[in-house]
Order: C-alpha cells, then sequence, then structure tokens
C-alpha cells in the first residue's frame, strides 16, 4: 500500500521518491509472480508506476496486457480506470485519437467515471474547438471517496468554459463561488483575474 501510494503521487502531479517507485515496479512485479492476486490489477498498478515515471511506452504495454485480464463483470470499474490510464499514456506520446478513444471506452464500461469525464473535457479544451463538450463532461464530474480531483480545480474550468460559450452571468456566479475557496487555494485568485480579463469585461 505504501507503494501505491507513492506511485499515486507521481500520478497526482505531486513531488514523490523516484527510487521508490521504481523499488515498487520491483515488488509488484514480484508479487505477480507469487500469484494470489488478481493478475489484472497487478499490472495495473505496475502500468501506474510507469506513468508516474513518465514512461508512457512502457505503461501503455502494461495496461494493455491489464485489460486482457480484466474482463470479468466484477472487475469492470478497475478496468474503467485502466482504459482511462492507457489514454492518459498514449496523450503523453501524442496519440490524441487514441487517446480520446481510450476515454470514451472508459466511460462506456463506467459513465460516472469522474478522472475520465475529466480527461475527456481537457481533451476538448486544449483543442479549443468544443467548448460546450468541455462543458458537458465537467458537469458530470463528481468527485468520489478517495479520489483526487478537488471541486475548485472542476470549477475553475467551468468558468473558462462558461465565459467561452457566453454565459456570462453563470461563470461570474461560479467565480463568485469559486472565490469563496481562496483560503486554501492560492491559485484562485490569479486564475479568477485572467478569466475576467480575457472574457468578462464586456458588460457592467
Amino acid at each position: 500500500l505504501a507503494y501505491m501510494s507513492e506511485i499515486n503521487l507521481g500520478l497526482n502531479g505531486r513531488e514523490f521518491n523516484d527510487a521508490r517507485v521504481r523499488e515498487s515496479l520491483e515488488v509488484l512485479q514480484a508479487s505477480a509472480n507469487r500469484g494470489g492476486v488478481h493478475p489484472g490489477s497487478i499490472l495495473y498498478c505496475i502500468g501506474n508506476g510507469w506513468l508516474a515515471l513518465k514512461e508512457p511506452s512502457h505503461a501503455l504495454k502494461y495496461y494493455r496486457a491489464a485489460a486482457e485480464q480484466l474482463g470479468n463483470p466484477e472487475m469492470i470499474g478497475l478496468s474503467a480506470q485502466c482504459h482511462k490510464n492507457m489514454g492518459a499514456a498514449a496523450e503523453l506520446l501524442g496519440n490524441a485519437e487514441e487517446a480520446r478513444a481510450e476515454y470514451e471506452r472508459a466511460l462506456q464500461l463506467d459513465s460516472d467515471l469522474p478522472e475520465a469525464h475529466l480527461a475527456l473535457a481537457m481533451w476538448h479544451r486544449k483543442r479549443g474547438t468544443d467548448a460546450r463538450a468541455v462543458l458537458r463532461h465537467l458537469d458530470k464530474v463528481m468527485p468520489r471517496q478517495g479520489s483526487a480531483l478537488t471541486m475548485p480545480s472542476i470549477l475553475g474550468w467551468r468558468i473558462e468554459a462558461l465565459f467561452q460559450i457566453g454565459d456570462i452571468t453563470s461563470a461570474f456566479r461560479e467565480l463568485h463561488s469559486l472565490i469563496g475557496q481562496v483560503g486554501s487555494n492560492e491559485w484562485v485568485w490569479p486564475w479568477c483575474a485572467r478569466q475576467v480579463a480575457s472574457f468578462g469585461r464586456t458588460s457592467v
């Protein structure tokens, strides 16, 4: 559990111990060799380790192997997460359409998976062509227990998308809600200021 926690730090963009994650890959592989743990679960965790280390080609290899082992109905939740992370690895490799297909596959398996909805929202945002698609997926992001997602960050992305589609009233309403959480989120003021400077100065 400690090794997997170290991996999760890396996956979530937090400071982590590189050497400890590399050691975790050996530990997980040894666990896979011993048996007694679902092989798909172990392969998925190894894939996560490689993704945390920003080695997406290695990660994809293990995710694909894991997906083959996660076909049972009782493993559908883990399978959805696996496909979402396959999408993240594909995106790091520059394979945008493959990434989108994997995010969509994740939602076919678990239509409420918040990380997959966020990934698709960000996929559309990067292309800057469909702010309504960004908003549609953000509207479905409801962080689950244990999720690293936070509502302030979702609100921030929603504000930008609302401004982009011209719903200024809703954008300012959510902006005011976000400012109420500035105490624990230093990025809130500059983010809100940037949104207003870019989009929100056309009317009183």
